[in-house]
């Protein structure tokens, strides 16, 4: 069934959308986030370095710079990603790498090499949560995208939506 079509239950709203056009105006124009954030991913990493927490951490990854992926053309994309971020810690550079090459992987673009250095992997597994909200482990653990699990940082696919 098509999105919005009706079904004899009512109005059925699918959801289906192309995901290169999630997050933006019904008229297609792309956002201009010229100076509200950092151009590229390695220009994030003074903010990350002095975020108190890992969940200010995600805050700034998973909502910021999704945003500015989200509203950035396709050719543009790549560039956000070109340069490899210094390191942090090693769970905070696994991350990264995890995180560029999942959204890479799924807009169909080639992930840059700094993504498969071996220092962008853990030995084991880390969340980034705090010990305390297990929900989110276990959750984690079920759903986490293979590029996480591989480079050894786990998170929920859920979590990787920017909204």
């Amino acid at each position: 069934m098509k999105a919005g079509s009706v079904c004899k239950m009512g109005r059925m709203n699918t959801g289906v959308r192309d995901r290169r056009q999630r997050g933006r105006p019904s008229d297609s124009r792309p956002l201009n986030l010229a100076g509200l954030y950092p151009g590229t991913l390695a220009e994030y990493v003074p903010r990350l370095r002095a975020a108190g927490d890992d969940i200010l951490r995600l805050r700034i990854v998973l909502h910021e710079f999704g945003l500015l992926w989200e509203a950035t053309n396709l050719d543009e994309r790549l560039r956000l990603v070109q340069a490899a971020p210094d390191p942090i810690s090693p769970p905070w550079d696994a991350f990264l790498a995890a995180y560029v090459e999942y959204r890479c992987y799924h807009e169909g673009l080639v992930a840059p090499d700094w993504v498969f250095a071996h220092d962008r992997y853990l030995d084991g597994f880390w969340f980034p949560f705090p010990a305390e909200w297990k929900d989110y482990r276990v959750e984690a653990i079920v759903h986490a995208p293979a590029a996480f699990e591989a480079h050894g940082t786990l998170v929920a696919e859920r979590e990787l939506l920017v909204v």
